[in-house]
């Protein structure tokens, strides 16, 4: 078999700038949609405690940024974070890395289709009795076919509606968060910093916690497989990812700092069940006099942005893995006008919506959706994260020796991995160290072993790709339209 990569179009070239670059990671992590979804569960377990855990997270997530924006300077490609881990620990892991996260990406937009659909619904049948709960299907396959439009049609004008799309929901949430501690007054506090405020296991908690602050992080490192198309990528790459981790970050911290002084911090354990599942909603119609209904406005934009933001991104992974043979070279194909990878936007977006449709009408609905893809890919992507942070050392020591630095290349990633390893191990469901971490239960048990299940298929794939042909996995390393040209 000819190992060679498919001769194909290239994507478009200096598409976009910083900004839309930024707000790729940006709307990517969805910072309304999780702050109003993923993060209530965190305070399930955390409780009072739940600013620190994402303090926690966000640490880590920059970290691991560093390492990524470190590894961009010099490895601008489609391929992302598997091309780093490629040139850092070899291509084997290299294909393991591009193989969790074509699942992971995909996954996001998945979950997002069937929860947007949701909460469209529920407003509907607040104004309009009877209507349907399976409402929530088609809406959400009108997203995805809105998404997939915006996708198919190109880069420059994906990524703009994106920074729209992140302006809108950042600006809102940041509004609410700053009424909130106003109205707090004297309950105001800094003990939403320890571990031990308003939980049972302290830093158990904790951790436990950090599994869903963690998922709400994932996405910052999605401007990785734009390089391609991105003005001065070996520059902007990296700030775009370090600058959405810090960010989003800081704002999670602030909207969670916010809703746990309003609300007391002894009573954030029982966060997620105010207003059947949407606290927010209800805070913004008391402390906004009944306009709540914009932080709903706002989690939709977000949900809708998110979707976009993943869409562009696995479709580029999906381009760069059928260039090197790895997937079907049709997929490698650009559309001739639109300079965008077509073929991959379409099946991605169509074998999303399936999903999503499919596991919502064989489960409870979307809310199940959501706890076993959310689960499934945090597990998948934690382990990426300490890869790529690896990587960094390995890379710097083996291929860019001159600019090795013990700090950034050695002391960064561990401390990273040092936090992302417990985490990982909550989120399997194993206790250790005596903190007190329950097991994973209901739907959420199901998207441990999707996930397992996912790499398990995904190894058994790459020995057959060395026994079949084992140049294309080293091709897993390539750097395409190499841009010598540009400084850094």
């Amino acid at each position: 078999m000819n190992a060679e990569p498919v001769p194909s179009e290239r994507l478009q070239r200096n598409a976009i700038g910083f900004v839309p670059v930024l707000f790729q990671s940006i709307t990517t992590i969805a910072p309304a949609g999780a702050a109003a979804s993923g993060l209530l569960f965190a305070t399930t377990y955390a409780g009072g405690a739940t600013p620190l855990t994402i303090a926690l997270a966000m640490l880590a997530c920059v970290l691991v940024a560093v390492s990524m924006g470190e590894m961009s300077r010099h490895l601008p490609s489609a391929g992302g974070l598997y091309t780093y881990v490629s040139h850092g620990l070899g291509p084997d892991l290299g294909f393991l890395t591009g193989w969790g996260l074509i699942m992971a990406y995909a996954f996001v937009p998945a979950l997002y289709w069937a929860f947007f659909g949701l909460l469209v619904t529920g407003q509907i049948q607040a104004w309009v009795s009877g209507t349907p709960d399976w409402l929530w299907a088609p809406i959400g396959c009108a997203l995805a076919l809105l998404v997939g439009v915006l996708a198919y049609r190109g880069i420059g004008i994906s990524a703009r509606a994106g920074v729209i799309f992140g302006l809108i929901e950042m600006t809102i949430f940041t509004l609410l968060a700053i009424t909130l501690i106003f109205q707090a007054g004297s309950h105001n506090t800094l003990s939403v910093f320890n571990p031990n405020t308003g939980n049972e296991n302290g830093f158990g908690s904790v951790f436990a916690g950090m599994i869903y602050t963690i998922l709400a992080f994932i996405g910052f490192e999605a401007a990785a497989p734009i390089a391609e198309e991105a003005d001065h990528p070996r520059r902007n790459i990296g700030r775009a990812i370090i600058g959405s981790a810090v960010g989003v970050g800081f704002f999670y911290v602030v909207v969670y700092y916010a809703a746990s002084v309003y609300v007391g911090p002894n009573k954030m354990t029982a966060f997620i069940n105010i207003n059947g599942g949407d606290p927010f909603r209800q805070l913004g119609d008391q402390v906004w006099y009944g306009a709540g209904i914009l932080v709903l406005l706002a989690v939709l934009n977000s949900i809708a942005a998110s979707c976009n933001g993943s869409t562009n991104a696995v479709s580029r992974m999906t381009y760069a893995l059928g260039r090197v043979g790895i997937f079907p070279r049709q997929l490698a194909e650009v559309h001739p006008t639109y300079k965008t990878p077509a073929r991959a936007v379409v099946l991605l977006v169509a074998s999303t919506t399936v999903l999503a449709v499919v596991l919502g009408f064989a489960t409870s609905g979307p809310l199940d959706v959501f706890a076993i893809l959310g689960t499934a890919l945090t597990v998948v992507f934690i382990p990426i994260y300490v890869l790529v942070a690896i990587a960094s050392g390995s890379y710097f020591w083996r291929e860019q020796r001159t600019e090795f630095n013990a700090l950034k290349h050695i002391v960064v990633p561990l401390v990273a991995v040092c936090i992302f390893v417990p985490v990982e191990i909550a989120s399997l469901g194993i206790d250790f160290a005596g903190l007190g971490i329950a097991p994973v239960t209901g739907p959420a048990r199901n998207g441990l072993w999707v996930g397992l299940g996912w790499m398990v298929v995904g190894f058994a794939y790459l020995m057959y790709l060395r026994a079949a042909d084992s140049t294309r996995i080293g091709l897993l390393s390539q750097v395409f339209g190499d841009l010598s040209d540009e400084t850094a």
